[in-house]
């Protein structure tokens, strides 16, 4: 087994045994689609089904920020999602008091979902922030979907991608995806 094999695994190891399965979620890839959301203190993330703005109507909290976020659940929550290259790296996402973390989710298939996005970080004098943005799509029934918030030169980038295997190998595809505002 060369090196590099060795690393996966073990690391692959590492980051189940932080994770809870979900057991009791029931997903039907007749008319759902699975979506990972990645999340840490400084990350705000909510999503809002059937909907394409957010602010109004039920949305899920995948990731919170200030308090809620450093001191709130990190424990990973897995559907059983293939296993992708931002899980396999997933530590080197981690802050300073910002453990990253991912959580999955059964959508409706067909159905738009808001995201709604929201990043703030303060150390020491150097504070920056992107508030409120967001995008919107439509997922397709029985994919798999991976939601990032990236962050580079001070700017924020919303990323979803569709999760793709062939032949054992997993790759991400991005999704085309329409800005959302907030509700009026």
């Amino acid at each position: 087994m060369k090196l590099s094999s060795k690393l996966l695994l073990v690391g692959t190891l590492g980051i189940a045994m932080q994770t809870a399965f979900a057991d009791d979620v029931q997903v039907d890839p007749n008319n759902q689609a699975r979506i990972r959301f990645f999340g840490q203190a400084v990350i705000g993330l909510e999503f809002y089904r059937n909907n394409i703005c957010y602010g109004e109507g039920d949305s899920e909290t995948a990731s919170s920020t200030g308090f809620g976020g450093v001191f709130g659940s990190k424990k990973n929550i897995s559907l059983g999602m293939p296993t992708t290259p931002n899980v396999t790296n997933i530590k080197e996402r981690n802050g300073i008091l910002a453990k990253a973390y991912f959580r999955e989710y059964a959508i409706s298939a067909g159905e738009p979902i808001a995201i709604h996005a929201s990043y703030n970080e303060s150390t020491g004098r150097r504070s920056w922030s992107c508030k409120d943005f967001g995008a919107s799509f439509v997922p397709e029934k029985g994919q798999d979907y991976e939601v990032t918030l990236d962050l580079s030169q001070q700017s924020c980038q919303l990323n979803i991608s569709k999760i793709n295997v062939a032949n054992g190998d997993v790759n991400l595809t991005p999704v085309v995806a329409k800005p959302a505002q907030e509700c009026q």
